[in-house]
């Protein structure tokens, strides 16, 4: 309970169920707390949804350890800088400007 996120927050947008690890939900909720906000714009996806979406055959989305978003207003650099400091690997999007946070460890300028 509590938190920024609801319960359904990071679920697949089909509706199938399948949800982010609570790892990635907490170190989420540290990233809000300094940036202030936070938009989901993709969290787990199911290999359908995978699909559609034009992921990666290995995405972590796939096992609930990654989520795309941006913060309102605020710069990608701001949310990597955030998501690092709490121990998130990331993926950064300057093109589309957005940030990929992932359980595992990675540090990567995609464009």
């Amino acid at each position: 309970g509590g938190g920024f996120f609801g319960p359904d927050a990071f679920k697949c947008e089909c509706g199938c169920g399948l949800d982010v690890v609570q790892e990635l939900k907490n170190k989420m909720e540290q990233v809000v707390a300094i940036t202030g906000d936070f938009v989901i714009t993709s969290g787990a996806r199911c290999e359908y949804q995978n699909n559609i979406d034009g992921g990666v055959s290995d995405s972590l989305h796939l096992t609930g350890q990654a989520c795309d978003g941006y913060v309102p207003g605020g710069s990608v650099d701001q949310l990597y800088n955030a998501a690092r400091s709490v121990g998130l690997g990331t993926i950064r999007y300057y093109t589309d400007g957005f940030v990929h946070s992932q359980t595992y460890p990675a540090d990567i300028i995609w464009n």
